[in-house]
């Protein structure tokens, strides 16, 4: 086990172990307690194509995340985010990148129906190469990056949200030598708060 992956569990854990604490006074008849979302929109891997695949044609794909958070309070949260972040097209290889995310969340409430969010936190990037044989590069399949994002959340129903938000999911380098990859994506989902 990498020693990046064992510091990224300990912090998780100590942050769900310390969390209650914020959340003593806390109503949950306001919006409190977990809440699950599925979001879909447009994956940028900046830098893709400057990578140095071969007859790169392509670096923008369909996004798409489950995510799991806990609201401790009305303005603290704490979630986890997996998904599709990223495809790059080439002639000799395509790559996936797959993300998974720990942040925590500030939300501040406009309205009863607006909240504006913003996250910080970290994401471990995993890059799968569609035909690693045919790759003529030495890629490297994984990589932690400090991350971010931005937000609107409507709501709908004291449960139901419609959230619209951008993410910064962090910088790689997939391929030895290359610039690194900056990746981005813009989404929009639906989430139930119970």
């Amino acid at each position: 086990m990498k020693i990046q992956f064992k510091i990224l569990a300990v912090a998780l854990v100590a942050g769900l172990i310390a969390a209650p604490a914020f959340a003593d006074d806390y109503d949950e008849d306001e919006g409190g307690g977990a809440y699950v979302a599925l979001s879909i929109g447009h994956g940028i891997i900046n830098h893709g194509c400057a990578a140095g695949l071969a007859n790169c044609y392509d670096n923008r794909a369909t996004a798409y995340f489950a995510t799991f958070g806990y609201q401790f309070t009305p303005m603290w949260a704490l979630e986890a985010n997996y998904g599709r972040a990223g495809y790059i097209s080439s002639a000799t290889s395509d790559i996936l990148l797959l993300t998974l995310s720990v942040s925590g969340v500030a939300t501040v409430h406009m309205t009863d129906s607006l909240a504006a969010f913003a996250k910080a936190g970290v994401t471990y990037g995993d890059f799968r190469a569609s035909s690693p044989t045919a790759v003529p590069y030495n890629i490297n399949p994984s990589g932690y990056s400090p991350s971010g994002g931005v937000g609107l959340r409507f709501n709908f129903t004291p449960h139901l949200s419609l959230r619209l938000e951008g993410d910064y999911l962090g910088s790689y380098s997939a391929l030895a030598g290359a610039p690194q990859m900056h990746i981005v994506a813009g989404t929009a989902g639906l989430m139930w708060q119970y």
